[in-house]
């Protein structure tokens, strides 16, 4: 058995490292499983660079990926899902196992090909990710004679099994074999061969890009129909357009690259990939970093994407072993003002990419204004002023969203803003002793921001008014089917079913609609029963809404109480709703006139309370005030007018009278009335905000 090691020799002292201690030492993600192929594949196209300089072009590498058949998948397995994998085996016609290569091989943290990047740390992932290498090369000595070498690698017995043996020089041909045996991720959701072979191109990306080339390498599986060439991958996505420029971050040289890519859906696009030892080891999103590009450039040719890849000399000596990261620091380090950090890197290429996208970011700056100036002045007003930040390049809002997306996105910059102002506020709290011209301006400017904020805050209140009102419109009109809503739609637009005041915000009911003076109040319910209400009431009947501390309402057949003040009720006001287009009213049973009266003796029967159980003014001495809101039918009109001797207005809008006995006031109040009052009280504000009239 040939023994892995690496020696330290000290006059007669030796120390020796053993394989399954540096596997130990050796971590691999489960982020990073196909990372062990991708080492194996580079090892291939360093051995077809060895074998002939100009090898490149006809040089050939399989990835084969041998997959678990679905006839010997579990019956509950998920057949969306990639098969598990088994094994993989890379094939070249490079070099091989050479003597040179072998020993090397065999030698933990060998220099063989350290000026290549290589840090001898691809084969100790092999064993992270599989539990055995099975090898064979055919390969040809130093004399030129042709030879086969065989051998395998595991864990438990290393370099085991070396077998060499001559072949006949005149049938040779160079390939070698490297078989990954027993993948122990197998358990995990394997990506399809197609993603494995993405993600393969964008870390081997910088062969593909260079002068030389890269040989072909084909990756395919067992279960695939039609394998998948890398340098195929690359033509259909890379367009020709590279663009290299130079740039300084403290005394380093860096190179960046600049690539059109020929479709938005590579896995590379708006990607800055740093790329160290020919291979990309970090990917930094470049839709967060470079304000108003979106993922995408668009010229007379069509929308096509971009990637930006960065080399160094210094991203080579500061990559990890491994290749998963760099030794770089995120942020500037206070002892080494001089070092380079990930910050002071990405600002510098951002610079840069902003300028090369300079084109794109123009027309999305403008295209996202119109979008947003066009939702402002139909949907919500609220942002307006926003779009001055638009326009000065503060803010960028890609004009593609949908509308769901663009208020989500310009609620999270309203959010932004109200932050700095209450930041700001808070430090304009400390008033220096002398009130100097710099304080006056920075006052000047927060009240400014202050005002838009509010503004802003109004837009909203006055822009939801207007939905509710359109969404009640809606509510009355005729269905398809001929029908008509019922109740139980309109009650859930003035109030939640089944909550209390404190369970709701204050935005969730608009008793607004019926009167201002209602949305004030300190206690509401819906369809609670009354006797659960602060006034002494014994009542198994349940109000749709009953509101405490302004009037007393019912909707649909129920009562709600309100009153101004919390100490002292004013008013006990009841309103009765019916379904729209109901016919019978007229009927005793249904007339909601006489509903309500028992409403309101039921509820005068009662004796009122703080929150706090403190006795308040008797009901029975408030005035009463009683509205029913129904589509007046002829028959109702005439049970009005004659039944409970009620007027019909000059305009003949609605139905009232005035009870002396009773010290109450009714309405009956047609739901073509109800809106038009809302619509009017509201109307001035739609105007001022350039909202459409309903």
């Amino acid at each position: 058995m040939d023994n892995m090691h690496s020696m330290i020799m000290t006059g007669d002292e030796v120390m020796q490292s053993s394989l399954a201690g540096r596997l130990d030492n050796t971590s691999l993600s489960a982020s990073n499983i196909f990372l062990p192929i991708f080492e194996c594949v580079a090892n291939s196209i360093h051995a077809i660079e060895d074998r002939d300089a100009s090898g490149l072009s006809d040089g050939r590498i399989s990835v084969c990926i041998k997959r678990v058949s679905q006839e010997d998948l579990f019956d509950d397995a998920d057949v969306s899902l990639a098969s598990p994998i088994i094994s993989v085996e890379v094939i070249d016609n490079g070099i091989g196992f050479t003597d040179d290569n072998f020993n090397s091989f065999k030698e933990l943290d060998t220099n063989w090909k350290r000026k290549r990047g290589c840090r001898g740390i691809g084969r100790l992932l092999w064993l992270k990710a599989f539990r055995k290498v099975e090898v064979n090369s055919f390969y040809r000595d130093t004399s030129g004679k042709a030879k086969k070498r065989s051998f395998t690698f595991d864990r438990e017995r290393e370099v085991d099994n070396v077998h060499d043996e001559p072949l006949d020089g005149n049938k040779f041909t160079y390939r070698t074999s490297v078989l990954l045996k027993d993948f122990i991720y197998n358990d995990k959701k394997t990506k399809k061969t197609s993603t494995i072979a993405s993600e393969m191109l964008k870390h081997f990306l910088w062969y593909f890009m260079r002068p030389e080339g890269a040989p072909e390498i084909i990756v395919k599986d067992n279960l695939m129909d039609e394998p998948v060439c890398l340098n195929s991958l690359y033509e259909e996505q890379i367009s020709k357009g590279i663009k290299k420029e130079h740039i300084e971050i403290k005394h380093q040289d860096f190179y960046v690259y600049h690539i059109e890519l020929s479709c938005t859906s590579s896995p590379i696009n708006a990607s800055l990939l740093y790329c160290a030892e020919d291979r990309i080891v970090k990917k930094v999103n470049l839709e967060k970093n470079i304000q108003g590009y979106f993922g995408k450039t668009e010229d007379e040719k069509g929308q096509r994407g971009y990637a930006c890849i960065i080399t160094s000399q210094y991203l080579d000596k500061h990559v990890l072993s491994d290749r998963t990261g760099f030794d770089i620091e995120d942020e500037p380090s206070d002892f080494l003002p001089e070092s380079l950090s990930y910050k002071s890197i990405n600002e510098a290429v951002f610079l840069r990419i902003s300028k090369y996208l300079k084109s794109t970011i123009e027309h999305n700056k403008k295209a996202g204004i119109k979008r947003v100036k066009d939702y402002v002045e139909k949907r919500a007003p609220r942002y307006k002023f926003l779009l001055s930040k638009m326009e000065s390049g503060n803010i960028y809002i890609n004009p593609a969203f949908t509308e769901k997306e663009l208020d989500s996105a310009l609620h999270a910059e309203l959010f932004k803003a109200e932050q700095e102002v209450i930041k700001e506020g808070h430090e304009l709290l400390s008033v220096p002793q002398e009130l100097t011209k710099e304080y006056y301006n920075k006052l000047s400017g927060y009240m400014e921001k202050a005002g838009e904020l509010k503004q802003s805050d109004l837009a909203a209140y006055v822009a939801r008014r207007r939905v509710i009102l359109d969404l009640l419109e809606r509510l009355l009109k005729r269905k398809s089917d001929g029908g008509y809503y019922n109740e139980e739609f309109i009650h859930s637009l003035i109030m939640p079913m089944r909550k209390e005041s404190t369970e709701i915000f204050s935005d969730q009911e608009n008793l607004w609609i019926i009167d201002e003076r209602l949305t004030f109040h300190h206690y509401l319910a819906s369809d609670k029963t009354i006797s659960s209400y602060p006034i002494n009431v014994s009542s198994g009947k349940e109000p749709d809404i009953g509101v405490l501390n302004s009037p007393m309402y019912g909707i649909f057949d129920n009562p709600i109480l309100t009153s101004e003040t919390e100490n002292s009720p004013s008013a006990i006001t009841i309103v009765e709703f019916k379904k729209p287009m109901r016919p019978g009213l007229e009927k005793k049973n249904d007339d909601p006139i006489r509903q309500v009266k028992e409403y309101l003796l039921k509820i005068r029967d009662g004796s009122a309370e703080t929150k706090d159980g403190r006795p308040l003014r008797a009901l029975k001495d408030l005035p009463g005030f009683c509205f029913v809101i129904c589509d007046l039918t002829p028959e109702y009109q005439k049970e009005c007018i004659y039944m409970h001797n009620m007027t019909l207005s000059s305009d003949q809008s609605f139905l009232y009278s005035h009870e002396r006995n009773t010290n109450a006031y009714y309405e009956v109040i047609p739901y073509e009335t109800l809106l038009q009052r809302a619509k009017e009280r509201n109307r001035a504000f739609f105007d001022k905000l350039g909202l459409p009239c309903i």
